[in-house]
């Protein structure tokens, strides 16, 4: 099957947008969403991700096969703020690597050359205005609806796909 990757505005080489609102940002993925020619596709989705392929489903469902969602907002309430408004508001790799150093439970995978890195990728100035994970709490998992496999890892933050790749791809082999 043919993967086809949307990158959410802001991440990636997508276009750098503001939205007031989720529903903003939902219409747009819907758009290109029904832009594809495939049928029927399985979703993977990651944190933000997740919130929007959730609510893509809910109205594309004849579209959807599947959702394979990795630390997915959506799921409660609760997020850690401060971390997302750390990112945001950094300026040097300095300031933004202990920030990023919150988004795993490893934090030597967070090296000075990572956290450059990064800093790099978000030199535009208009975007700055599993059970370890420091950003959505993994307890957030225990209320999804429907059939679901849940599968939660000791030790793991909120990259658990940077953290533990050959698991998670395990896992994606096994449904896709």
């Amino acid at each position: 099957r043919p993967v086809i990757r949307i990158d959410l505005p802001c991440h990636g080489k997508s276009p750098k947008r503001r939205y007031k609102d989720f529903q903003g940002l939902v219409s747009d993925l819907r758009r290109a969403f029904d832009s594809l020619p495939e049928e029927r596709v399985h979703i993977v989705a990651h944190s933000l991700g997740g919130a929007l392929a959730m609510a893509l489903a809910d109205t594309r469902s004849h579209r959807v096969e599947s959702l394979t969602l990795i630390a997915p907002a959506g799921l409660g309430a609760h997020i850690n703020s401060d971390v997302l408004n750390g990112i945001l508001r950094a300026t040097r790799p300095e300031s933004l690597a202990p920030w990023l150093k919150m988004l795993v439970a490893d934090e030597s995978l967070v090296s000075d050359g990572y956290a450059r890195s990064a800093m790099a990728m978000r030199s535009n100035d208009g975007l700055r205005a599993g059970k370890k994970d420091a950003i959505i709490p993994w307890r957030h998992a225990l209320t999804a609806p429907g059939r679901v496999a849940l599968h939660l890892f000791e030790n793991l933050g909120h990259l658990p796909h940077v953290e533990a790749p050959e698991e998670v791809g395990l896992l994606l082999r096994a449904y896709l």
